[in-house]
């Protein structure tokens, strides 16, 4: 499946970065949500946790016809895209122009409603869209593609009340 089209339905993201345990419990009371326990988060990716302020809708329109829509609540907490420590010099984990990718592809994972390949084939995709270079986007596809990547894929969801995907196809 090929992206054709991205429509942001709403603004942007609004990010709160973490800092530790107690300010993650901290964005939750003044968001008013109650957020997935901060211990469920890999520990290796706790450093780069964000939490959305506001909710977040995107609608990814297929070049083959059909739509996939996504919705994250306020209180959705992500970590941007999973790099390796040593790639993250080089290549940031919390940079602007993978802010949409990265989510896009967190929710995916959350939902399972695609396969691990095809979750990230659509990161690469969007990758790309977003103006980050050829060399660039492959460098995060293999990223997220690790094995790390893909235990995260397979561990337990959070809850599904802060993500919600739609499709349809034509």
């Amino acid at each position: 499946m090929q992206i054709k089209e991205v429509d942001l339905m709403t603004v942007g993201p609004l990010l709160v970065p973490v800092v530790d345990s107690a300010h993650y419990d901290r964005i939750g009371e003044e968001l008013g949500v109650d957020l997935q326990p901060y211990d469920s988060f890999d520990e290796q990716f706790r450093d780069y946790l964000n939490i959305l302020c506001e909710d977040f809708t995107i609608k990814l329109t297929l070049e083959k016809g059909g739509a996939i829509y996504i919705k994250l609540k306020k209180g959705f907490a992500f970590d941007f895209a999973s790099v390796p420590e040593f790639l993250r010099g080089k290549f940031p984990s919390n940079d602007s122009k993978i802010i949409v990718p990265a989510l896009v592809h967190d929710a995916l994972f959350d939902c399972a409603v695609f396969s691990f390949s095809q979750s990230n084939k659509f990161f690469y995709q969007l990758m790309r869209i977003y103006n980050n270079g050829w060399w660039r986007s492959k460098v995060y596809y293999w990223a997220v593609c690790t094995k790390i990547a893909r235990r995260r894929f397979e561990a337990p969801k959070r809850k599904p009340s802060f993500t919600v995907v739609k499709w349809s196809f034509a």
